[in-house]
């Protein structure tokens, strides 16, 4: 699937690490309306660990409902026995969330994620998160 918006007007010039950025991939057809808006089949959203994690869920009306444990991380499920909503991984210092069509697309999209900068390749094991306590330091 080709990777069609990566938010570049967003963050060109004004981007600094700790940031959110979010990677679109494939194409939608805006539906009608005052707002007509539509969603991509697959959107990877990376945030600072600290300003989102699993942690945030927790008390809240929408809770994890299982766990999962890939390439060396703990990764939150989140939809109920028939629907997906969304993966959610916290890895080094930055959270990972994957918005896909169902669970067995997002699952290859975690198996596939790399580091921009070539540090983390394709399939390895990726970096333990940090402490919350720690996490939340740097977005300090």
């Amino acid at each position: 699937m080709p990777l069609t918006d990566d938010a570049r007007d967003d963050i060109a010039s004004q981007y600094y690490p700790g940031r959110p950025v979010t990677f679109g991939y494939g194409f939608c057809s805006p539906g009608d309306g005052d707002e007509p808006r539509c969603q991509l089949p697959l959107d990877v959203m990376n945030y600072p660990s600290c300003e989102q994690n699993v942690a945030k869920y927790v008390g809240a009306a929408l809770i994890p409902s299982r766990y999962l444990h890939l390439r060396g991380v703990r990764v939150a499920v989140f939809g109920g026995a028939r629907t997906f909503d969304k993966l959610l991984l916290t890895t080094g210092t930055t959270t990972i969330i994957v918005y896909a069509g169902d669970l067995a697309t997002a699952i290859r999209v975690v198996r596939a994620l790399r580091s921009t900068d070539g540090r983390v390749p394709v399939r390895a094991r990726l970096p333990r998160p940090l402490s919350l306590g720690r996490s939340r330091a740097l977005c300090q």
